[in-house]
């Protein structure tokens, strides 16, 4: 499914098997700008979808700017999001 998984950081892996493990209904992760979040929540997406555990994914983002960089970096790895989707 994804194209290339890539490798994590040490804080991305260890929280990617925290998360794998529990399967919460809410996880949060909190790191300094540029520290691979986006990384880290395409990473959970990813595995989500191939386990099959979720179908479709929302991303919220409160710029037009961040809509255009979360569906590059989706693509990077496979996944599609629509960077025009509104929900007005």
């Amino acid at each position: 499914m994804s194209k290339n998984k890539g490798q994590l950081r040490a804080w991305q892996q260890a929280a990617l098997h925290k998360f794998l493990a529990t399967k919460p209904q809410d996880f949060m992760a909190v790191a300094t700008p540029g520290a691979g979040k986006t990384t880290f929540a395409l990473r959970v997406v990813t595995e989500l979808k191939e386990d099959r555990s979720v179908e479709r994914i929302i991303v919220v983002v409160p710029t037009e700017h961040l809509k255009i960089q979360w569906s590059q970096a989706a693509a990077r790895v496979g996944l599609a999001l629509d960077p025009k989707f509104s929900n007005s």
